[in-house]
């Protein structure tokens, strides 16, 4: 004991900024650390594995630029334009007469009288014609 006062005094004098830190044990571990351990080691482990694995997973080439045809050509092929079809003659005979196809494709020249090459815009009251 008293050993221990003289190597205590003895710090003190040489540098008391250690002596004042005391002898607690500064390290702590986690509640239940040692009782996971095994099983996050485990975890870690699998998981190095992985990340090791090569992609098993491989698309045909050019596989995402032609897929929206290929689901439009397997829809048409499919057959359910004709399931449309007949419900419709079911339920509305009279709409199934109307010619399905686009009347926005075709406009008419005197639609629009402006002579190739000029433009014209209209601002307020103001019109502008310009010539290329």
């Amino acid at each position: 004991m008293e050993e221990k006062k003289k190597h205590t005094s003895e710090l003190d004098a040489i540098a008391p900024l250690v002596d004042g830190i005391g002898n607690a044990n500064p390290y702590t571990v986690p509640d239940d650390y040692f009782n996971s351990l095994t099983g996050s080691i485990l975890f870690h482990v699998q998981l190095s594995q992985l990340k090791n694995i090569t992609n098993s997973f491989s698309v045909p080439e050019s596989y995402f630029e032609n897929l929206a045809n290929d689901v439009l050509v397997k829809i048409h092929n499919s057959g359910t334009a004709n399931e449309v079809q007949q419900e419709l003659s079911e339920i509305a005979p009279l709409l199934n007469t109307i010619d399905k196809k686009n009347i926005f494709v075709f406009v008419p020249k005197s639609w629009f009288p402006i002579p190739k090459g000029q433009f014209r815009y209209r601002i307020s009251k103001c019109e502008i014609h310009i010539c290329i």
